[in-house]
């Protein structure tokens, strides 16, 4: 991928790298919303300014919504590996710390993008670094 933004057909593309003729879409319009949230714009600026509040806004959305009938926690967590590797950035956040973000999102516990994002940020690097 070349562009700056994943679209809802790159999300369908990991979704099947991953699970093959298993992946299945539950509601496409969710799936595109899902892709274009961390390019929201409000009153003509970014929602979400930042490449960690982006992510965080896709990670929620992809989990929260659930536009895939099955897999979407891994298709969350790539959709964020491969937006912040096209912005040089890499995640290393240990892989219980992933689960349990993702296990609140999914209880909505009330976790907000920007919370998200907190807990994020202390675990993003850039490439190389």
């Amino acid at each position: 991928m070349s562009r700056l933004w994943l679209d809802a057909e790159d999300l369908l593309a990991i979704a099947v790298d991953h699970l093959g003729p298993e992946a299945r879409v539950r509601d496409g319009g969710i799936l595109w919303a899902a892709a274009q949230r961390p390019q929201a714009l409000l009153g003509g600026r970014s929602v979400y300014p930042s490449a960690v509040e982006q992510a965080a806004a896709m990670l929620h959305a992809i989990v929260a919504w659930q536009p895939m009938e099955s897999w979407n926690a891994g298709l969350a967590w790539v959709a964020v590996r491969v937006h912040l590797r096209s912005r040089a950035l890499i995640l290393d956040m240990p892989a219980g710390d992933r689960l349990r973000l993702t296990d609140q999102i999914m209880l909505r516990s009330g976790e907000s993008a920007a919370g998200i994002a907190r807990r994020m940020a202390p675990h993003v690097r850039e490439w190389g670094s």
